[in-house]
């Protein structure tokens, strides 16, 4: 199942911010939530895709965006639909998305902070009213003593306290900072030497909230005070977050899949080496080189092993059928093998269950390391349950769910990044978790954990369930020759492949031609007029790829069938390209590489008939 792409996931993270915002391209709109919709004055979002940036501000504002484009935060003046006037505050940052660059714009009607700031100025008489009546959350703060000296009604609904109990707080027991750095900021409000401020703020019920507050001295009643104005921006903050997650984990997940690749390579000498040093050992011929090159080989691959990061989701999966209710009952019995007698296991499961579509190995896998998570959260014993319902339509949760330490909210957060680990150094890889949530990712599944100190932790996987059987894959025959091929065109960038895959074919008897790349896999073929019985071919060689050279040997020997191969997995998508007539994953033995050459060729005599 195809990964959705970068505009995908953001698209739901947007339409769900309660802040206004979007997402540009060249000048118009291609994604906006409903908070954007209605401060522009219209009720469906999807009428402002498309729409050029330029109809919904003034011709002066709009000049500002495009001649001052890094700009990141801008003050201009909005244009309604019923073409009313508002003072608007727009933050943006590049992004780049799929390829392309996007600018991403936080959104916020500032006409009241801004007439607010003015009525200060201009008529001290005007501040109740403007404080009260303004739906902008605003405190007056003694920057001498930190006290809360008056509250309007926003900040009443937003901190959760009374009125009554706010002015007698003070600004360091709703400000997460120490109360000497509160001080400094307030002292730096006051001098101006500092306007804006990103603080964390305390609320009643005990939630942390990010905020943004614009501070500026006033005076009021012959008393110098602080007057702030507070804009709630946790919705942007965690959404920029996401944003940067992902870029980590499609980073990190491009990097595994390339040492994946060369690591594959290697595997690919070792078989082919240990085939041939098994021919020569019946044969009474001496084996020292191909063990020579498996040990180098193995080497290689133990460098390279160092080097894995976190799983790439590009892994071959091998979907089946299966029942929920059997398989966590097994697991289950596994897991209290495993975890040992301190650990109470249950499988709690209601009833009968319809089936999901999973790789069963991949599955015992998932859970195993989800209940060793919740084993070292519960170091002096407890319960472990694992449970499958049918939650929604078309979906089965299966929880596991432990009575442990539970998580922070800072772990939480970072639970299924690479390398992230709350263990002591040497005690954890912190790959665990991110190898789950690729599983279930690539699966076409969702994961999600609820956790707090001292509650312990229920991490969700929501699988969709399967509505037929799987088809089965056609199983090639074992073949050890191949009749019909008796002149091969390898091509690959790699020695040491290249070398073994000619050993290993010559050893039987195949007459093969090897170069490293698509440049000489074409004068190969000139100079044998395409006199071979098929071209086997790398995907991923610098220059020219193989999907680039089976299109262009199609076009002159329209007759020749084609085999790529890769230590990609994710390459076998290039099968069905101009003139690809199979893909082969790296390593794979000489009986496989028979029966791929087969299919190709078959699969060539098919489409040209």
């Amino acid at each position: 199942m195809a990964a959705p792409s970068m505009l995908d996931a953001l698209a739901a993270v947007v339409t769900s911010a309660s802040e206004p915002v979007s997402l540009s391209r060249d000048g118009r709109l291609r994604l906006v939530n409903r908070a954007f919709a209605r401060l522009f004055g219209h009720d469906d979002p999807t009428e402002l895709i498309g729409t050029p940036i330029s109809e919904l501000v003034t011709g002066e504002s709009w000049r500002i965006l495009r001649e001052t484009p890094e700009l990141a935060i801008a003050q201009l003046v909005g244009r309604r639909r019923d073409a009313s006037l508002f003072d608007l505050e727009v933050r943006r940052s590049l992004v780049e998305i799929d390829g392309e660059s996007h600018v991403l714009s936080f959104l916020s009607d500032v006409s009241a902070r801004l007439a607010t700031e003015h009525a200060l100025r201009e008529r001290e008489e005007f501040y109740r009213a403007m404080f009260e009546v303004n739906t902008s959350i605003k405190l007056l703060i003694d920057p001498v003593t930190g006290v809360i000296v008056d509250a309007n009604p926003a900040a009443v609904d937003f901190y959760g306290w009374s009125l009554d109990v706010l002015r007698g707080m003070t600004i360091s027991q709703i400000n997460t900072l120490t109360g000497e750095e509160v001080a400094v900021e307030m002292q730096n409000a006051k001098l101006r030497k500092r306007s804006s401020f990103l603080f964390r703020h305390r609320t009643a019920d005990g939630r942390v909230r990010d905020v943004e507050v614009y501070s500026g001295p006033c005076r009021i009643r012959d008393r110098d005070l602080l007057l702030s104005i507070v804009h709630d921006v946790t919705d942007k903050i965690a959404f920029e977050e996401e944003l940067r997650r992902a870029n980590r984990l499609d980073a990190i997940g491009r990097l595994a899949a390339g040492i994946a690749h060369d690591f594959n390579n290697v595997l690919t000498v070792v078989v082919a080496s240990a085939q041939i040093a098994e021919r020569h050992l019946a044969a009474g011929r001496d084996p020292l080189s191909s063990l020579a090159d498996i040990r180098h080989a193995a080497q290689r691959g133990a460098d390279l092993t160092r080097q894995l990061l976190a799983f790439a989701r590009q892994q071959h999966l091998a979907p089946v059928l299966i029942d929920p209710v059997a398989t966590l009952e097994r697991i289950a019995a596994l897991l209290r093998r495993v975890l040992g007698d301190r650990i109470e296991v249950a499988a709690v499961i209601g009833g009968a269950l319809p089936p999901i579509r999973f790789d069963a190995g991949q599955l015992e896998m998932v859970l195993l390391n989800l209940a060793l998570n919740a084993r070292d959260a519960m170091p002096h014993g407890g319960r472990l349950e694992v449970g499958a319902e049918v939650v929604e339509l078309g979906s089965l949760t299966i929880t596991v769910s432990d009575t442990g330490i539970g998580m922070d909210d800072h772990t939480r957060a970072h639970a299924f990044e690479p390398f992230f680990t709350t263990k002591p150094s040497g005690q954890g890889t912190g790959l665990g978790l991110s190898t789950v949530y690729g599983v279930i990712e690539q699966s076409g599944g969702r994961l999600a954990i609820d956790s707090a100190p001292g509650r312990g932790t229920r991490v969700r996987i929501t699988l969709p369930i399967a509505d037929s059987e799987p088809e089965r894959p056609r199983v090639a025959p074992m073949l050890t020759s191949l009749p019909s091929v008796k002149r091969i065109l390898l091509v690959d960038d790699r020695p040491d492949v290249r070398a073994a895959l000619r050993r290993v074919l010559r050893d039987a008897g195949i007459d093969v031609t090897a170069v490293d790349g698509g440049g000489p896999a074409l004068a190969a073929l000139e100079a044998a007029s395409g006199a071979f019985d098929i071209v086997v071919s790398d995907v991923a060689m610098p220059g020219m790829s193989g999907v680039e050279l089976a299109a262009a040997i199609t076009r002159r020997y329209p007759r020749l069938p084609i085999l790529l191969v890769s230590g990609d997995a994710a390459a076998g998508s290039a099968q069905g390209k101009p003139g690809v007539g199979g893909f082969l994953a790296k390593p794979f033995t000489l009986e496989q590489l028979f029966a791929g050459m087969a299919e190709a060729i078959r699969a060539h005599a098919a489409a040209s008939s």
